[in-house]
């Protein structure tokens, strides 16, 4: 396996922030991601497995589906999740914003610590592990002088996402898409 590819991954759990009021925002796009890639591969015939924590589907030999907790419990529902279908977390990939990766760039990571992100320091906290992987998408503004300072990613994270950036991250999950379900 090569160190940026992960094998196909068995359980893909986007996350965000379950109340309406967060639905288009930007710290939701692991949540918007997934929900994107279950209305493009979702065969007719579905069975939604549903709790508390998490809404799931199975596609085939994966499980795809979008933790229901806030994001800061993220955790939650990762564990419940890899519990009820018997996933090791090396078999997991979470798909979540990253404030520190421009808009409509993406990064795939495994072991990697939380770097500030409260739903990954859930996750690793629920686990007991970071051996899992990652689905880093860009949320950060592009900066019109490199030399300003960079916004704090509370000041933009729970903010709805622009049109523009609307279209710029649809390309991105055609992208991804055909990656790594496909």
């Amino acid at each position: 396996m090569k160190k940026n590819t992960p094998p196909r991954p068995k359980l893909i759990l986007g996350l965000g922030n379950p109340s309406q009021e967060y639905t288009l925002t930007y710290h939701n796009l692991g949540r918007l991601t997934v929900e994107s890639l279950i209305e493009k591969n979702r065969p007719r015939q579905t069975k939604k497995v549903t709790s508390k924590k998490y809404e799931i589907i199975k596609l085939k030999d994966q499980y795809l589906g979008y933790s229901l907790v806030f994001m800061n419990d993220s955790g939650k529902a990762v564990i419940e999740a890899s519990k009820k279908f018997g996933i090791a977390p090396e078999d997991i990939l979470v798909i979540h914003d990253d404030s520190d990766i421009g808009i409509g760039q993406y990064k795939l990571t495994f072991g990697q610590g939380a770097a500030g992100h409260k739903g990954i320091l859930s996750i690793i906290n629920s686990l007991g592990t970071k051996n899992f992987w990652r689905l880093r998408l860009g949320i950060r503004p592009n900066q019109k002088n490199p030399l300003s300072k960079r916004p704090r990613a509370k000041s933009f994270v729970l903010k709805k996402i622009t049109p523009h950036h609307q279209e710029t991250f649809m390309k991105l999950i055609d992208e991804i898409n055909a990656k790594i379900l496909n």
